[in-house]
């Protein structure tokens, strides 16, 4: 077996070990082989991404009402739809089509955005 991509959790704005150091495999359904390794987050590591959420939430985001928050998502849906293209695949190992991947980003954006700002 080869040296795998280990993938933090996404916490505060970057990706970090879990607290434990455990991990768990992440399998193709392709062909059933691990193809990556994922952070395993326990009790300490939720705590410091509810901190993160929270320290987040109390800056500038937190500070717009829903309506101006579901205009920029809405927003950010027609920049991926727009220059989906031209972004980088941040899932490069999955095995999905790139059209896949800005097509559910771009429908998570318009769908919570629309949610919070009438049409």
């Amino acid at each position: 077996m080869t040296d795998l991509e280990e993938r933090g959790l996404f916490i505060g704005g970057a990706f970090v070990p879990a607290h434990s150091g455990a991990t768990f495999p992440v399998y193709n359904p392709h062909n059933d082989e691990v193809f990556v390794r994922v952070a395993e987050a326990r009790e300490a590591d939720v705590e410091d991404a509810i901190a993160a959420a929270r320290s987040a939430f109390e800056g500038p985001w937190g500070a717009l009402t829903p309506k101006e928050r579901g205009k920029l998502l809405l927003r950010l849906a027609r920049l991926i739809e727009d220059q989906g293209e031209s972004m980088p695949d941040w899932r490069p190992r999955i095995p999905v089509t790139r059209s896949a991947t800005s097509g559910g980003s771009t429908s998570c954006a318009r769908w919570t955005g629309s949610s919070t700002s009438p049409a």
